[in-house]
């Protein structure tokens, strides 16, 4: 899939992973099965590693190239267990505009049957905790005057001994894509009210946070916003500690 039209008349494009709209549908009367056939594939897969016949095994389940292609045993686990449980799921969007949900059966892959939820509409059904309240959070933030001159952003994590994270925006008039030091040079910063993330990742490793940040800021980047528009122009945008190394999401 990469267009997808919807009845209101919107355009959903899915060309991408970790979609804010995007999602999946499993019906219960296959799920458990192939839990269970992943499962005993993956059995089999480390009996046939002990007993020598790893690469025969790999090539009646998959292919004989893929045999020869030495995989990491991580990969080839991953490998088995996505051949099953992708089989039969339907793929579920929801319309960013009308907020409808489009689901596609397996058995029709050129047709979606539309669904507008009872009562209020809720956007954003796929999205990550705290996904609503960073980006109203952005959205304030990018919606305030911004000096011409502002070229690079970067998103900055904070901790205090016994709290949750916090999340800080900085940007500057320079950026570099081999020299972090421009996201220290910070010509105008978010005041106070940066949103805590939640009180379940107080404990969570900085890679943890980081990964977090950065699945909420991809998702803010595919919605469409001043605020997003404003980031995707930029020439470079990236997420790191307050005194430590950048991840950079965007790079120009």
């Amino acid at each position: 899939m990469s267009k997808i039209g919807c009845t209101c008349g919107e355009t959903i494009r899915d060309t991408a992973e970790g979609l804010p709209y995007n999602g999946y549908l499993n019906p219960d009367t296959t799920y458990f099965n192939r839990i269970d056939q992943a499962t005993a594939d993956v059995v089999a897969f480390l009996s046939a590693r002990e007993n020598g016949s790893e690469r025969q095994w790999l090539s009646e389940c998959f292919t004989a190239d893929y045999s020869k292609l030495q995989l990491p045993l991580g990969d080839i686990i991953h490998d088995i267990l996505t051949n099953h449980l992708f089989r039969g799921q339907m793929d579920v969007l929801q319309c960013p505009a009308c907020h409808r949900l489009l689901i596609r059966r397996s058995d029709e892959p050129s047709r979606f049957h539309g669904f507008t939820p009872e009562g209020a509409l809720q956007p954003d059904i796929f999205a990550p905790p705290m996904q609503s309240e960073f980006n109203a959070w952005l959205d304030a933030l990018l919606n305030e005057p911004i000096p011409p001159e502002i070229i690079g952003f970067c998103f900055s994590l904070t901790k205090s001994a016994f709290g949750p994270w916090r999340i800080e925006l900085g940007s500057s008039d320079t950026y570099s894509a081999t020299d972090p030091d421009w996201a220290r040079r910070k010509t105008f910063r978010s005041a106070s009210g940066s949103p805590l993330l939640s009180k379940s990742t107080k404990d969570e490793t900085v890679n943890d946070a980081l990964e977090y940040v950065t699945r909420l800021l991809r998702a803010y980047l595919q919605r469409k916003s001043t605020g997003s528009d404003i980031l995707l122009r930029a020439r470079g945008v990236a997420i790191g500690l307050a005194a430590g190394r950048l991840q950079t999401i965007i790079s120009k």
